[in-house]
């Protein structure tokens, strides 16, 4: 594979950098390079597992910074960006997809808004065979307490079915398929975490009671956020054998650590990743693409609720399950 990057009527460019993404939905997967400009021109060689990849070009000019999207084909890539009158024209047939992708990012913000929402899947919609549409499902799969997992997939299943076959479309709908084995009525499959102790346990060798699993981390605001409302759960449910495991996806143990100390949470049970969530296979396996993130199981491993499943972000409803599911 070449990728060959012309600029056109820049008076400087700076910080070229080019962001190749495998076929993943969340957390991406990705090889950044930084590369040089000889002559207003770059040319980059790689050889890569997966063809149909898709790239992110930024670069600097003056005081501003410019980003543009682009899927990868085998043999050569060609894209020519220009600046006419001030705006970036990214030319040759990638047009349409940077104009596409253009009005979707006028949509996004900090947070997923739903006026915003619904005209980003407007937009999809209506162009199901430019390929910003499916990086744009891809993305708003990521938020997942929003945006229910069988959405997505009648999303997907009305894009052109040669976008579907890409990577990254095969991928999604993996992703959607892998989502629905944590949904309530399912079995809580086995994994392998490191325990305090630093062995690696399964997580279904634990006594039989029930558990409500989290899948946090030390870097997400929200994941603390939630602690205090878990701890007058499980405090509620005690007497009724209920108790925490909290599941740390980073591969930072002594932020991990200090963060059981600081919440006073050293009761629960608390396992973590040994790796960083971008390359968790375990993050792949639960399609987690969002957290914090809890599943309610008994104690024969059956999944009673799923947060996400049941778009529950702040835990309202699950007071109300363990109240039924623990009666004497």
């Amino acid at each position: 594979m070449c990728i060959e990057v012309t600029f056109n009527g820049f008076k400087q460019v700076s910080d070229v950098q080019l962001r190749i993404h495998e076929p993943t939905i969340y957390p991406p997967n990705t090889d950044t390079v930084s590369l040089k400009l000889i002559n207003k021109r770059i040319l980059y060689t790689r050889s890569i597992q997966n063809l149909a990849v898709h790239a992110q070009l930024t670069w600097r000019y003056g005081n501003q910074k410019g980003y543009r999207y682009f899927l990868l084909h085998e043999g050569k890539n060609t894209v020519d960006i220009g600046i006419i009158n001030g705006k970036i024209q990214f030319r040759k047939n990638q047009s349409s997809i940077d104009s596409l992708q253009k009005q979707f990012d006028k949509l996004q913000g900090k947070t997923i808004q739903p006026t915003m929402l619904n005209q980003r899947l407007k937009l999809t919609a209506e162009n199901p065979a430019n390929f910003a549409s499916l990086l744009e499902l891809a993305y708003i799969s990521r938020f997942v307490h929003i945006i229910p997992a069988d959405s997505i997939e009648v999303m997907l299943s009305r894009l052109d079915n040669s976008l579907q076959q890409t990577p990254l479309g095969l991928e999604l709908k993996a992703a959607i398929e892998r989502r629905r084995l944590t949904f309530k009525n399912s079995q809580f499959p086995s994994v392998l975490l490191e325990n305090e102790s630093g062995q690696m346990v399964d997580i279904r060798s634990f006594p039989n009671q029930y558990f409500l699993i989290a899948f946090g981390a030390t870097w997400c605001g929200p994941c603390k956020e939630l602690l205090p409302k878990v701890k007058a759960i499980a405090n509620k449910y005690q007497a009724q054998d209920l108790n925490v495991i909290y599941i740390n996806l980073d591969d930072n143990r002594e932020k991990w650590r200090r963060m059981i100390n600081d919440y006073g949470i050293s009761n629960w049970i608390h396992l973590t990743d040994t790796v960083k969530m971008n390359k968790s296979p375990i993050t792949k396996q639960f399609s987690i693409a969002a957290i914090p993130q809890y599943m309610l199981v008994d104690s024969s491993w059956n999944i009673l609720y799923n947060s996400m499943q049941e778009l529950d972000v702040d835990l309202d409803k699950v007071g109300g399950i363990l109240k039924y599911a623990l009666r004497k």
